[in-house]
């Protein structure tokens, strides 16, 4: 790391200044974070693979297309490449759902063409982190705790990030640039897509292991084959 610093204040009614160690909700960054933790599940178990069809871990689970179902793989759910549309499942979260009633209800939306297209999707994305955990006998959770956040040393999830003392506050922008705290947004029901709450010192450890190709302090921490699967191009 070469560069370290916060800028502005986590919260406006406080000024209390953001500094290096201050946890942020990160949103949609953590899809790669989430890319790695499964890449690590992989190096750790000779028989998953990207190439996995996630009903072979999830045989409840159903798209709307019988064929999707069937043949869609892991890789095909972290690439966007299954056909769920951009938003499907989001309005739900949005109003209090779980993951396992949204997961239960995707049967409903109706699907793009299936490998032929890109389609920005946060469950479906999670879909495939869901998938990895079953594998594992795990929940999601449990098993980026167990494969990424805990051996880096990183901030997790929601609860941690309410627990911090050192924590933006989520800011409503109200009009006349005025900025209010009038909202929390738990992203636990997509966790895998946007659940991380994390600090710019944390996310430079994934960074660095990601740089280092799968390398945390000289030694093989993923394989660098497999990690490679999360930053090659899926979709053309």
């Amino acid at each position: 790391v070469v560069f370290e610093e916060g800028y502005g204040v986590r919260d406006m009614t406080t000024d209390e200044p953001v500094d290096v160690d201050t946890v942020f909700p990160i949103a949609s960054l953590s899809k790669p974070l989430s890319s790695s933790i499964v890449a690590k599940a992989i190096t750790e178990d000779d028989d998953l693979s990207w190439e996995d069809h996630v009903v072979e871990y999830l045989p409840d689970f159903a798209l709307n297309d019988p064929y999707v179902t069937e043949h869609g793989k892991i890789a095909d759910y972290f690439s966007h490449r299954t056909g769920i549309p951009t938003g499907a499942g989001d309005d739900l979260e949005d109003i209090g759902f779980d993951v396992d009633y949204i997961m239960a209800h995707m049967d409903q939306i109706p699907l793009a063409s299936f490998r032929d297209t890109y389609q920005y999707s946060n469950f479906g994305l999670t879909v495939g982190g869901e998938a990895v955990a079953a594998s594992r006998g795990q929940t999601w959770a449990e098993t980026a705790n167990e494969l990424l956040f805990e051996p880096l040393g990183m901030t997790t999830l929601h609860d941690e990030y309410l627990a911090a003392d050192d924590r933006a506050a989520m800011h409503a922008r109200t009009g006349d640039g005025q900025y209010e705290q009038l909202f929390d947004r738990d992203a636990d029901a997509e966790a895998p897509a946007g659940g991380v709450a994390s600090t710019v010192g944390d996310i430079a450890k994934w960074m660095n292991m990601v740089l280092a190709n799968g390398e945390v302090d000289g030694a093989e921490f993923i394989d660098p084959l497999v990690l490679a699967n999360t930053y090659s191009a899926h979709s053309i």
